[in-house]
């Protein structure tokens, strides 16, 4: 499969109590905070997963590691308060509550540090935080077609239009990953607080050809650095399945596969079983 330790490790025992929110249990909470430092240790700070956790620290009052991530994210990894929904647990007692005065300290001092580092990354972090929005207008653009009588000739303009306009969202993640040399989806990029990962599903779901040709140079080398995990390539072979009806890395069994979604109850081909075999050994998948 699909897989290394590292990946078992970071679904089952971090990724999963926090997307659930078991992290809303103290003790769960405080399990799964040890095993990602653990992880911060052996293969570096998990940068996303700690923007992710921030509200269940500060949910349990652990503000020792509150502290220190935010210190981290914004000192490293360019954390910046515009890009904070308002309606995080934490906002308020940030920006006029209880540690505004150690936040505003704190930020000032360590913005202005990772500023310096970064400063020819700014455009670029804007940029990258701003496709979100035009993302979130074209999916719902495309869910009112649904609930639109039109002609099948309307209907293809309207879905050409949407397909362009996801590729041109495309283009601006690779032409910055060309730019940095790094997926900027990877540790070694700053952190991109509005979500990305629903960009490029979209752009499987629409322009997977382009999307991979123009992107897995940067995927492979951020997961073969563990700077990613294997949710991508995951991601890749669901949509290549419903495309294609084949898979290039193995991540699923028909089983695995919702049945409305499924081309028929056979095992789901590799695409190259040599090129698998290869790529796996590479990878040390399991």
């Amino acid at each position: 499969m699909s897989q290394t330790k590292r990946d078992i490790f970071l679904r089952d025992s971090i990724i999963k109590p926090i997307n659930y929110k078991q992290v809303t249990n103290k003790k769960i909470y405080h399990k799964t905070y040890d095993l990602l430092k653990k992880m911060d240790s052996e293969f570096g700070y998990e940068k996303d997963i700690h923007l992710k956790i921030l509200e269940f620290s500060y949910f349990h009052n652990d503000l020792d590691n509150f502290k220190k991530d935010l210190l981290v994210l914004v000192k490293n990894y360019g954390f910046k308060i515009d890009y904070l929904t308002t309606n995080e647990n934490y906002y308020n007692d940030l920006m006029n509550g209880k540690l505004s005065n150690w936040f505003k300290k704190m930020y000032l001092k360590n913005h202005l540090i990772w500023v310096e580092n970064n400063f020819d990354k700014l455009n670029d972090i804007r940029a990258l935080n701003e496709i979100n929005i035009k993302d979130q207008t074209l999916a719902k653009l495309s869910n009112v077609m649904l609930d639109v009588n039109l002609n099948q000739s309307d209907s293809i303009k309207i879905y050409t239009i949407i397909q362009r306009l996801n590729a041109e969202n495309l283009q601006l993640i690779y032409k910055i990953s060309e730019k940095n040399n790094c997926f900027i989806l990877s540790k070694k990029f700053p952190v991109i607080q509005n979500n990305l990962n629903s960009t490029i599903i979209h752009n499987f779901q629409m322009n997977i050809d382009d999307s991979w040709n123009l992107l897995y140079p940067y995927i492979k080398t951020a997961y073969k650095n563990n700077e990613i995990d294997n949710v991508i390539f995951q991601n890749y072979d669901f949509y290549r399945y419903l495309k294609d009806g084949y898979q290039e890395f193995n991540s699923y069994k028909i089983e695995q596969i919702p049945p409305d979604f499924r081309k028929n109850q056979d095992p789901i081909p590799l695409k190259d079983v040599g090129f698998f075999n290869e790529f796996k050994k590479g990878m040390k998948w399991d």
